[in-house]
């Protein structure tokens, strides 16, 4: 749960002045079943104004750990992208080894915050389709540097 949040039920933080909610939407088991990774959709909304923001979250647990929702971060958290809540642009998790976690994103995706080792485990992103130079050109025309992912 994120800094000073308090969580009024399963998969719902209230924190920052944003009410945020979260699903799990897939999950793969590790090849040792030793730790599992977990994609949730977090919905958060803010008072006020209607604003609503859908991220896709990528936590790293042990085996019978439970997923955890939090804002801005949760502490297993290895990866978030804003992909607004399209169903195509979900990441697709792969298991290469007990300790190697690859995640597949839209080349497009807009990475919010990235881990590259989370408890002994490494994550690495495929773009899908892979290609660096229009994803370059992506960032570079909202404003990002092509290396900040």
């Amino acid at each position: 749960m994120g800094a000073g949040g308090t969580a009024y039920a399963e998969g719902t933080v209230h924190d920052n002045g944003f009410d945020c909610g979260a699903t799990t939407i897939a999950m793969a088991m590790s090849p040792n079943d030793d730790k599992r990774a977990v994609v949730q959709e977090r919905v958060c909304s803010s008072p006020g104004i209607a604003t609503t923001g859908v991220d896709d979250i990528v936590e790293i647990l042990d085996r019978d750990e439970a997923p955890t929702v939090g804002y801005p971060r949760s502490p297993h958290d290895v990866l978030l992208i804003d992909e607004h809540g399209s169903w195509h642009e979900r990441p697709i998790l792969r298991w290469l080894s007990p300790d190697a976690l690859q995640v597949t994103i839209d080349n497009k995706a807009l990475i919010g915050f990235r881990e590259v080792s989370y408890r002994g485990v490494t994550v690495t992103i495929k773009f899908e389709p892979d290609d660096p130079v229009e994803r370059a050109r992506m960032l570079k025309e909202l404003g990002l540097r092509p290396d900040s992912d």
